[in-house]
């Protein structure tokens, strides 16, 4: 899984022995219970293996020279920061990582791929140099949940992160942005997406049948392009971490107050709704804990984002602009209090209310309309009902073996209580005798 994050800083030379030093760092404990889910990540601490390098330029490969990373700072990145980071956005059902850091040792220089790229061979070559050199230090990196190799910045790379499975490479970037990223797609997480949709006049808005997909586009969350931000409801969902926090809102809509999504005491943070063919999510965000660098004009509402599949699953998460042409982009997505939205693809309505601190209070309405019972009215009757509704009546005659209905409708389709779209048709199915006469 690659993670473009370009970090570009200058770096310092050091000389670095093979045996270097190696610090460990805990993870805390926590209690919670783990929600029944297709993939949790359960309650027990995992183990992280920061192997630390560095090698000399040759072979067209510039020189990473070490950087002044140390084993502590690794380890108390992976350990305790991000630690602290995951057991908040978790709301403390998952501790986390006990990170073990060694190095910085000396590799061979590792040969960028074919067009000066760092990818296939320029890991593969890193991660034997790396895994071997722990070997010596007595480390086997198969005793790991996660094994993280880090060296100093190459710019040529043009990424700062990149992982497969349980290996993440990192270029320079010790910092939370970089490595809770990486952590989460050890989760089996993929990318936080955007989506730019247009209408039929080439004019931006928030959702159509013509939407353009930016990778990394989620400006909110760490699984996106910007900043060390809370997962989006999504993919805290898809980890696991959102039973007792969210709800699935009824075809026929309602009134919820959603509690922001930072909050640790729970409630209600989450709204899912299955609207036609689509599946929206719906969280408010707050500058609180590890989302407090959010500006006030990307919390001013509610955040929608659309469900679609993606590279690790069903469960993909793409964040739509709900002030779609402003100049901020998606810095200003949320639904702003006193608007409302109809998604056209669907059939729902919904509004913001007010938003303040404490939550934010949206109602979601339908356009559908529910069928009514007509059987056992005459056909006048039953399509008077039908039309006041805003539907439209298919009469159709059909025989009354029992002589007992006749001249009234035995049967409706749909049936009533159904939710349909206006205009819809409903066949009522009207008795007539049968060929022989009735008793």
């Amino acid at each position: 899984m690659r993670c473009q994050r370009i970090r570009t800083r200058r770096l310092r030379s050091r000389a670095a022995a093979l045996l270097g030093t190696i610090v460990a760092v805990a993870a805390s404990a926590a209690v919670g219970t783990v929600p029944a889910h297709a993939a949790p990540t359960g309650n027990t601490p995992r183990s992280a293996l920061i192997i630390i390098v560095n090698w000399a330029a040759g072979n067209g490969t510039p020189a990473a020279p070490a950087d002044g990373m140390t084993p502590a700072a690794a380890a108390g990145q992976v350990g305790g920061t991000d630690v602290g980071w995951y057991q908040q956005v978790s709301y403390a059902q998952f501790p986390g990582w006990n990170a073990a850091a060694v190095g910085p040792y000396t590799i061979n220089t590792p040969p960028l791929d074919t067009g000066g790229t760092c990818v296939n061979s320029f890991r593969a070559n890193i991660q034997a140099g790396a895994n071997q050199a722990a070997a010596t230090a007595g480390f086997n990196v198969s005793n790991y949940s996660v094994v993280m190799y880090y060296f100093s910045n190459v710019p040529q790379c043009g990424w700062g992160g990149w992982t497969i499975g349980n290996l993440v490479w990192i270029n320079g970037a010790m910092n939370t942005a970089t490595t809770a990223h990486e952590l989460g797609h050890t989760l089996a997480l993929w990318h936080g997406h955007s989506q730019t949709c247009t209408n039929g006049a080439g004019t931006q808005v928030p959702l159509s049948a013509n939407c353009q997909t930016a990778e990394y586009g989620d400006v909110y969350e760490v699984m996106g392009c910007c900043g060390p931000g809370s997962f989006s409801a999504i993919h805290k969902y898809d980890l696991g971490w959102m039973s007792g926090r969210m709800q699935t809102v009824p075809a026929t809509g309602g009134t919820y107050t959603l509690q922001p999504l930072e909050a640790a005491a729970g409630g209600l943070q989450a709204l899912r709704v299955v609207d036609g063919n689509e599946t929206l999510w719906l969280e408010y965000r707050q500058p609180i804990g590890v989302d407090s660098w959010l500006s006030p004009a990307s919390t001013n509402g509610v955040l929608i984002h659309r469900q679609l599949p993606d590279v690790s699953g069903p469960l993909g998460s793409y964040l739509l602009d709900l002030t779609p042409g402003s100049t901020a982009g998606f810095s200003d997505a949320p639904l702003p209090p006193g608007s409302g939205w109809t998604n056209p693809l669907g059939h729902m309505t919904i509004t913001v209310n007010s938003a303040g601190p404490s939550g934010a209070v949206v109602t979601l309405t339908s356009n559908l309309i529910s069928v009514p019972n007509v059987v056992g009215l005459d056909p006048a009757s039953a399509k008077a009902a039908l039309t006041a509704a805003g539907l439209k009546a298919n009469l159709q005659s059909v025989v009354d073996p029992t002589c007992n209905h006749l001249g009234e409708v035995m049967s409706q389709s749909p049936a009533g209580g159904t939710l349909v779209n206006p205009g819809a048709v409903v066949t009522i199915r009207v008795g007539r005798p049968p060929a022989k006469p009735c008793p």
